[in-house]
């Protein structure tokens, strides 16, 4: 069952880095592997040379996976519309099926 917060990002609205938390939260929760933070932020249109400078800035997984996820809050590099939607069909795209049907799951 999502928390209340969790509610908030599952619906449907443009998510914003204020939403950093919970949608880390909710990867965690469905077990997400950190490491392929990189394929990821490639599905979510996060340019390779931003990815590049996540890796050379931040070096460590989980630091590199917060700051990739944040970019795409951010609409770095012309992201359009951060949604939960959008994050769903990154994950499938990356082969992250079983991740991407538990978030789809939490949100029906």
């Amino acid at each position: 069952m999502a928390s209340f917060g969790a509610i908030s990002i599952l619906y449907g609205r443009t998510l914003n880095i204020g939403d950093l938390d919970e949608v880390i939260a909710l990867l965690e929760r469905h077990n997400y592997s950190k490491a392929s933070y990189n394929r990821l932020g490639l599905r979510l249109k996060i340019s390779q040379n931003t990815l590049e400078k996540i890796k050379k800035d931040y070096r460590e997984v989980d630091p590199c996976f917060t700051e990739c996820l944040a970019s795409w809050l951010r609409k770095a590099d012309g992201v359009k519309k951060p949604t939960i939607g959008t994050l769903i069909a990154a994950l499938r795209g990356i082969g992250e099926n079983a991740v991407a049907d538990g978030i789809d799951r939490e949100r029906q």
